[in-house]
This record gives structure tokens, C-alpha cells and sequence, in this order.
């Protein structure tokens, strides 16, 4: 009886400081930007942003819109208009990297001075989530399950198509104690969740200069590599998409 006391005091103990330590919050969002001929519209990047409400987050979680460099006066019409849409959001922040342009490894990296949180949220600024997802039962199972290190949400169905058909590693089941995941071989910059220092230690140091999907993409050939990757999609084979496509760059205007 004693022993037992005990575990549910250190399992108490560990829920608090994972999840309700006041001064550092579990989880960052980041939406990545850069200019896109809809400028100044900030229509795309609205979509998105609205979208968080489809996930289940914990109260006040921080949200980081980085933009990469740009100067024009669309870019600077379209932050200004931004930051107005923002001001009853107190837990949104704006930032804009500085020259040069950093593409979306720099426009990261410069993204990183503002977080705190142990897991990241990675969210492209063209990639709205379209269906319900409880992103703290993510963390749970990424907690019991440290093999998953990326996990995507998918644009399409979790099927054997794309960047997830390189090799044979895709479709093994790993169950959790929320959700299901399917294994896939592709690293893949769509919106995806990941411990901030795998970020840190691994996607920017093996990762594009650039793009950290054009090195990182075809890295898994055999489960060995993949282990250290840790990939994974949102989801059992066949699970519906949780994320669409607006297409930034040929979004128009209306």
C-alpha cells in the first residue's frame, strides 16, 4: 500500500511539472511565412491561424508567426494588417527575421530565440488543419512512445503514395495510449509536432541549408536510420487528412 502511495505521488509529480509548470509552457505553435503574391491580404495566413481552434490546446499557448526577410510594400501593408488581427490574441506573437533571407531553415532557426516549450509545433502557413485533433493526447503518446520524434499530420490519406512510398519502412502500426500512428520513411516540413530539441540536435544540423526536407526527406532506408528520425503520420493506415492545402504562393486574391 505504501509503495503504491508513493508511485502516485512521483506520477502526480511528473504530470505537474510536464504540464502545469506556470513558467514554461509544454508547447510552442509556430506558423511559418514568407512573401506570397497575395500580399497584403491577410487571407491565408487568417485561415490558419483560425484553424488552431480545431486542436485542443492548453490555454494561453504560445503561437509564433515568424516571417522571413522581405521588404516590399505589400509585405509591410500585410504585417501591419496582421498585427491588428492579432491584438486580442495575447499569446500570438509576431517576428520577422532580419537580412538576409533565411528560406524556411533560416526563417526556423530565427524562430527558435522565442521558444521555451519542450515540444514544437510546426505549422506551414498555407497548411489550415481541417478535422479535430487533440494535440496534449499527442504529447502523451510521444511521452510513452519515444520512437515517435515527428509525427505529420497528413494532406491526404495515410496511404502508400508521395514521399511516403520511398521504400518499404512505411505502414507498420505503433500504438499509444491515445491514438494510433503509421510509420513512414519520409520527413516531410508539413505541419508536423517534435521534441524542440530535435530540432535543435537533429533537423538543423542534418537538415537543408534551405529546406530542411530537401536533405532530410529521402534519409530513411532502413530501420536503423529511421530510429533516429523517428517519423510518423497522425493516425492508423487509411486515417482521413487533418490538414488541406490553400497554396500560398498561388492563392488570389479575391
Amino acid at each position: 500500500m505504501k509503495v503504491l502511495i508513493i508511485l502516485i505521488v512521483i506520477a502526480c509529480m511528473i504530470y505537474f511539472y510536464t504540464f502545469c509548470h506556470v513558467d514554461q509552457p509544454i508547447l510552442t505553435i509556430v506558423i511559418t511565412s514568407s512573401p506570397i503574391p497575395s500580399h497584403p491580404s491577410i487571407e491565408v495566413m487568417k485561415q490558419t491561424i483560425d484553424s488552431l481552434s480545431y486542436l485542443t490546446l492548453p490555454p494561453n499557448t504560445p503561437v509564433i508567426l515568424t516571417h522571413d526577410f522581405g521588404e516590399s510594400e505589400s509585405y509591410d501593408q500585410y504585417l501591419k494588417t496582421l498585427g491588428s488581427y492579432i491584438q486580442d490574441k495575447p499569446n500570438m506573437k509576431i517576428v520577422k527575421k532580419t537580412y538576409p533571407r533565411g528560406y524556411l531553415t533560416g526563417n526556423l532557426k530565427y524562430a527558435m530565440d522565442f521558444v521555451d516549450s519542450k515540444y514544437i509545433l510546426i505549422v506551414q502557413h498555407d497548411l489550415p488543419f481541417r478535422a479535430p485533433v487533440n494535440i496534449m493526447h499527442v504529447i502523451d503518446d510521444m511521452i510513452q512512445r519515444p520512437e515517435l520524434k515527428h509525427v505529420r499530420f497528413n494532406k491526404r490519406r495515410n496511404v502508400k503514395k508521395g514521399s511516403d512510398a520511398l521504400n518499404d519502412l512505411f505502414g507498420k502500426q505503433l500504438d499509444a495510449i491515445h491514438n494510433t500512428y503509421t510509420r513512414t520513411p519520409s520527413w516531410s516540413d508539413n505541419n508536423h509536432i517534435s521534441l524542440t530539441e530535435y530540432y535543435r540536435k537533429v533537423v538543423f544540423v542534418d537538415g537543408g541549408h534551405r529546406f530542411p526536407e530537401c536533405s532530410l526527406i529521402t534519409k530513411s532506408v532502413n530501420e536503423s536510420i529511421h530510429n533516429k528520425y523517428g517519423t510518423y503520420l497522425y493516425g492508423s493506415l487509411n486515417h482521413p487528412p487533418t490538414i488541406r492545402v490553400i497554396d500560398g504562393r498561388n492563392w488570389i486574391r479575391k
